[in-house]
């Protein structure tokens, strides 16, 4: 085999190394969370641990949802690329207001403990979603909800301003459990193992160039053209 196909390998054998480098630190990973605690706090009826959440207004009775993960198990460093709670609905009022809003809230609150007088403040609006079917899952995005490093994510669901309505969803006391799906790149981080092994066929690759270079130099490809005067 001439050498100029040996170095010409060589250099192909670089590029894939290196493109296989770079891969290996941009993967993305999902992870699924669990509520650590869920609850519904209303104006009239008994708060705190229920066996189901709802959301509504109903003839001046108001329901507000609260349900808090727990992040630590995500890098500190971690880039969020996506958040996304999802809840299986259970029932609701047929001709009322299924508009639920999801709102960033703070994570003070206990399940056993939270009421409607002392429930946490709701600050960030993230989505709102039409609830239309029963037993489906539904989706909010609440990627806005950690543009910083949080231990715990706590979301409040409660019903868009307009006509009455309610919506019952599975807390996680059953089968049909919420769930918290994060998508995130984690930190920059290559395996010694590949990074020692691109940076030997790198070694390898630049000396094949600089072979490559000898190669031509002798062959007489860097020769200049003599130059015949004419007087």
């Amino acid at each position: 085999m001439e050498c100029k196909y040996i170095v010409w390998m060589s250099l192909l054998v670089v590029f894939i190394c290196q493109f296989a480098l770079i891969s290996s630190t941009n993967a993305t990973e999902i992870i699924t969370l669990e509520p650590i605690a869920d609850a519904t706090v209303s104006n009239f009826a008994a708060s705190g641990n229920n066996t189901e959440l709802k959301v509504g207004l109903l003839s001046g009775v108001a329901w507000v949802t609260y349900i808090m993960f727990d992040l630590s198990n995500i890098p500190s460093n971690a880039i969020m690329e996506s958040v996304k709670l999802k809840l299986k609905s259970k029932t609701f009022f047929l001709e009322g207001n299924k508009y639920v809003r999801a709102l960033n809230s703070s994570t003070e609150w206990i399940e056993d403990e939270i009421t409607w007088d002392n429930k946490p403040e709701r600050d960030r609006w993230l989505d709102t979603e039409w609830v239309e079917l029963m037993k489906e899952w539904y989706v909010w995005d609440c990627t806005w909800a950690l543009t910083s490093k949080r231990e715990k994510l706590s979301i409040a669901l409660e019903l868009s301003s307009g006509m009455d309505g309610y919506v019952v969803f599975y807390s996680r006391e059953s089968e049909y459990k919420p769930q918290l799906e994060v998508k995130y790149s984690p930190p920059s981080k290559i395996d010694p193992t590949l990074e020692a092994i691109a940076t030997v066929v790198a070694v390898i690759g630049l000396i094949g160039v600089l072979y490559l270079v000898y190669y031509l130099w002798k062959r007489g490809f860097f020769k200049l053209p003599k130059v015949t005067r004419t007087y």
